[in-house]
């Protein structure tokens, strides 16, 4: 759900051709990106690559921007040592986390353009790399 592209955990003088490709095919076709430098949960798609050894892994997962406002506060938060239930707190205001990893992340909350979004930038960024 969203239609701005999160790219973490990656900071933001990482550099890559990997990175750096899908950043340039998002915005050729007016998608936000935004890059969060640390993990707000501890699951992610990326973390069983990275414990395979793999450097240069990251997650990329569909936003709003009511997203990107709760992740700054929790950032904010963080920072300032605030107590889990607050940053629990924080993290309840974000539409993502609504269901994300959960028994209630089922098929249905998909936005079909989200998805669409996504392939397109992926599809682009293989492309661009030189193919399949």
């Amino acid at each position: 759900m969203g239609d701005k592209l999160a790219i973490w955990p990656v900071e933001e003088r990482s550099s890559g051709i990997l990175l750096e490709t899908l950043e340039s095919c998002a915005a050729a076709r007016n998608v936000v990106t935004r890059r969060f430098d640390k993990i707000i949960t501890h699951v992610a798609d990326h973390l069983s690559f990275v414990r395979a050894g793999l450097k240069d892994v990251f997650t990329i997962t569909c936003i709003s921007d009511k997203d990107i406002t709760a992740a700054g506060r929790y950032y904010k938060a963080l920072a300032e040592g605030k107590s889990a239930d607050v940053l629990l707190e924080i993290l309840a205001e974000a539409p993502i986390f609504e269901h994300y990893h959960q028994a209630s992340d089922s098929h249905d909350k998909i936005e079909e353009r989200s998805v669409e979004m996504v392939a397109d930038v992926i599809w682009d960024t293989v492309m661009k790399m030189g193919g399949i």
